[in-house]
């Protein structure tokens, strides 16, 4: 069975519960991650007696409502009733076509956002720098590997634009175990990608 997914309104959606995921993340840095991104923010949903439920991603769609944006959602379609057919014939429900997508974005300038327990002194930014950004420089694009790098004292943020595969485990599990590093020996990490630095240690996470 393929992947179906949609964009949809993110106030059609009913939040039942949220899950340890959804809490691993602190909402307030989730939502500036996404205001500053063009890529929707997803959930998993299913259709039951007409109204579409979600059971993943519940924290995304508080952060969809908040930003005023549309939601991207993955359905179940084996949890869902028989009117799922009727919710896809809906207006405000537009499909995609996820392996068109996949195929056509295999890599993305993605925004990769840091908050910190205290700002970055001088000599900690040189090291972020070096120590964070250098993945990125591997990756053999003709683009330019980091773009839009900043530093916001009042906020303890570093940001950056990068040049960042869809599908690079490899990259990611570098990513995290120098950003691990820093925080351990440097500076604390307190969210990276609006998610609470410390759940990244964790192996899983249930929901």
């Amino acid at each position: 069975m393929s992947l179906l997914v949609v964009i949809v309104p993110a106030e059609i959606l009913e939040i039942v519960d949220e899950t340890p995921t959804d809490r691993s993340y602190a909402y307030e840095d989730l939502l500036y991650l996404h205001s500053k991104s063009e890529q929707l923010p997803a959930a998993s949903i299913r259709v039951v007696q007409g109204q579409a439920v979600v059971f993943r991603g519940a924290i995304f769609v508080r952060v969809a409502r908040g930003l005023q944006k549309p939601i991207r959602a993955v359905l179940d379609e084996e949890g869902s009733d028989s009117s799922l057919h009727t919710f896809l014939e809906r207006a405000d429900v537009r499909k995609l076509d996820i392996r068109e997508i996949e195929s056509e974005y295999p890599v993305a300038r993605v925004w990769h956002v840091f908050r910190f327990e205290r700002a970055l002194t001088e000599a900690e930014t040189s090291l972020f720098v070096d120590q964070i950004c250098s993945p990125f420089d591997s990756l053999g694009t003709a683009m330019e590997p980091i773009s839009s790098l900043t530093f916001d004292e009042k906020n303890c943020r570093a940001e950056f634009l990068a040049i960042t595969p869809l599908d690079a485990p490899r990259l990611y599990r570098d990513l995290l175990s120098r950003c691990t590093r820093f925080s351990d020996q440097h500076v604390r990490i307190v969210t990276y990608q609006g998610r609470r630095f410390e759940s990244y240690r964790s192996p899983s996470l249930p929901g």
